[in-house]
């Protein structure tokens, strides 16, 4: 599900509102997964290829240091370039560069999200609108995961935004991340 590589990339610095995602029911989205399997795929497929592109653009951005090369996460929360020549960032300037190159990866992420959920929405409402009812659980969990990533997606407001941002900025200046100092410039 598009939705969980979303919330992979952002979760462990700052959650969305996910209380939805638990307490989906399992059995019912893999029924309306079923149910819609072939425009769901095309749309993870898209949803991948833009995520991609996300991540590449994230590199590219990176002036500072060669930073070509495909991004990375450490389980913390922390972005980098997965090529020998990367450095994290040492001074004020760079610093901000790397903020940039974040902001903009969190914001492509979110708009390729968005138009995925857009895709889904639209696959789930042609069909339902197309066809008898015969399957009364699929199209409740259709409309459940729909309910729901909607609200994730609500969740990602300016002020997540900020809290993300600035507990961001804390985890990389901890001596657990940044034990020389490395990011603190």
């Amino acid at each position: 599900m598009y939705l969980s590589k979303l919330l992979l990339l952002v979760s462990p610095i700052f959650p969305f509102d996910d209380t939805c995602i638990a307490n989906l029911n399992t059995t019912g989205v893999v029924a309306c997964n079923n149910e819609h399997d072939a425009g769901f795929v095309e749309t993870e497929e898209a949803f991948g290829r833009n995520i991609q592109s996300c991540q590449s653009d994230f590199c590219s951005f990176l002036d500072y240091a060669a930073s070509e090369g495909p991004m990375g996460m450490c389980s913390c929360g922390i972005v980098f370039c997965s090529n020998a020549a990367y450095r994290a960032p040492t001074m004020c300037d760079e610093g901000n560069e790397y903020l940039l190159s974040l902001a903009h990866l969190i914001k492509c992420t979110l708009d390729a999200a968005q138009e995925a959920f857009r895709q889904r929405k639209e696959i789930i409402s042609a069909k339902n609108d197309s066809q008898v009812k015969e399957d009364v659980d699929a199209s409740q969990s259709c409309q459940d995961l729909v309910s729901c990533e909607e609200s994730v997606l609500k969740s990602a407001t300016k002020a997540w935004a900020t809290r993300y941002c600035s507990r961001y900025i804390d985890l990389m200046l901890s001596p657990e991340i940044s034990p020389n100092g490395e990011y603190a410039g």
